[in-house]
């Protein structure tokens, strides 16, 4: 556990969908239920699981939660410094690279499983763990520092390579407007 910050969930008592106490209501498709970090920013290894509600994550100056959102921001294909350097670090993709390492990634797990998915590869034989991963996609995105300072990314939805544009697509499937301040509010906007 990181102790350098503290997550606090809401989450509201079980309900049906007619308010009345029973099977808790399923996450809408495209919430973020964990992320992450390795060698991004501030965090040379961090995961953190998400409460399909409400989330705030608070802390100190300087303890890495702008680096939570730019990871966010870049694994969906957006870039975490068009409104600031300081929303992950410096203006180039470079800088969300901890300093002394060759590499960082991201990998976030996003809801799947409610009324018009995203669509992923089926298996021709269905095992509950299958069925049960298909209720999530897993969006990576690989940073690679090369010579000249100069950064490569590489993006995966569950496992295939993927392209900037297809994560993109897949953002804006979930109506994830990573990229607009009015939705993803960085610290300098």
């Amino acid at each position: 556990a990181n102790n350098r910050f503290a997550v606090a969930a809401s989450m509201p008592a079980a309900r049906t969908s007619a308010g009345r106490p029973g099977r808790p209501i399923q996450a809408e498709n495209g919430v973020l239920r964990s992320i992450t970090l390795t060698n991004f920013k501030a965090h040379s290894h961090f995961h953190l699981d998400f409460n399909p509600h409400v989330n705030f994550i608070v802390g100190s100056n300087g303890t890495g939660k702008s680096a939570i959102l730019a990871g966010v921001i870049q694994a969906l294909g957006g870039n975490p410094n068009k409104h600031s350097g300081t929303a992950g670090g410096a203006r180039a993709a470079q800088g969300l690279i901890q300093d002394g390492k060759d590499y960082a990634s991201v990998v976030l797990v996003l809801y799947n499983g409610s009324d018009d998915p995203w669509e992923t590869q089926r298996a021709s034989t269905q095992t509950q763990a299958r069925l049960e991963e298909e209720r999530n996609v897993t969006v990576t995105s690989e940073l690679t520092r090369l010579a000249g300072n100069k950064t490569s990314s590489r993006y995966k939805i569950n496992g295939v390579a993927a392209t900037r544009k297809q994560v993109a697509a897949l953002a804006e499937h979930f109506n994830l407007q990573v990229e607009n301040p009015c939705a993803v509010l960085t610290q300098a906007v």
